[in-house]
């Protein structure tokens, strides 16, 4: 899976959100569920990231909650938006292809911080 530096639907329409992105150091995240999720930066850029193809869904019940946690865990560990919005997203489709959470306590030490 590979994240593209896009331009989307993110930020068009909303005159100020750069400079309050940049003011804040936020990221703003976007997820749509099997069509994958988007992030903007504090400079900016767009980032966008397509979901984990399952042979199987099991459970979808906390996959958003999942995703936050995968994107906060990357982010405090110094990852860059890209890589945390990967690791996101490869995280909450993990977990949709298991029940519950019990499964991915494993998971949280497959992340490799690339700078």
């Amino acid at each position: 899976m590979k994240c593209m530096h896009t331009s989307t639907v993110l930020t068009e329409g909303h005159e100020g959100t750069k400079s309050t992105l940049h003011m804040y150091r936020a990221i703003v995240t976007c997820t749509w569920g099997d069509r994958g999720a988007a992030a903007s930066d504090q400079e900016g850029k767009v980032w966008s990231c397509p979901s984990i193809l399952l042979p199987r869904v099991v459970d979808t019940l906390g996959a958003g909650d999942t995703f936050n946690a995968g994107m906060i865990h990357s982010l405090y560990r110094g990852c860059p938006t890209e890589q945390a919005l990967k690791f996101a997203c490869e995280l909450a489709g993990a977990k949709c292809g298991m029940e519950s959470f019990e499964g991915l306590k494993e998971f949280g030490g497959h992340l490799h911080v690339n700078h």
